[in-house]
This record gives C-alpha cells, sequence and structure tokens, in this order.
C-alpha cells in the first residue's frame, strides 16, 4: 500500500497520518479502546492484528483490501485482550 492512512484512537488521541513504510507506537491507552482507519484515496483497508511475546503490547499492520469482506475501518481491544477488526 503506497497511501496515507488516517488514524485515530478515538476519546485519546487527535487525528494522525501514517504514510507506506513508516511505524508507530501508541502507549499507554486505556482499554477498551477503539482505533479507526481510512486511507485518504478512499481505498480500502485490512487489519492484521498479530499478538507480541511482551505483555500489553499489540503489533497491527496495515494492508491494502482485496474487496469489501476483507475491508476493516475500526479495531476494538476489550480490556480482557479481546481484538476485533470490523
Amino acid at each position: 500500500m503506497q497511501t496515507e492512512v488516517i488514524y485515530q484512537a478515538i476519546g485519546e488521541t487527535s487525528q494522525r497520518s501514517l504514510k507506506a513504510g513508516q511505524e508507530v507506537m501508541l502507549k499507554n491507552l486505556p482499554l477498551p479502546m477503539t482505533l479507526t482507519l481510512n486511507r485518504t484515496d478512499g481505498g480500502l483497508v485490512r487489519l492484521v492484528p498479530m499478538p507480541m511475546n511482551t505483555e500489553g503490547m499489540l503489533d497491527i499492520s496495515i494492508k491494502e483490501a482485496n474487496g469489501l469482506n476483507d475491508s476493516h475501518l475500526n479495531l476494538n481491544i476489550q480490556t480482557e485482550g479481546q481484538v476485533s477488526a470490523y
């Protein structure tokens, strides 16, 4: 994916941008938490959450979605650690 993504941790951060190849780390976010993402070109996004070996950390890869059924605009993380992309 070569386009810019606008993301926001609802109620915790303002909208921020992320360009292809960039990484960002959000720290000390309270749970439950919802993260929203939108591509600036209107394209579709697929989120791939990947648990890390470090407790309390979650790595998320942002990919280009192949279609509406593969697209996610939100990531919800619950207090107990459940993660759902929708």
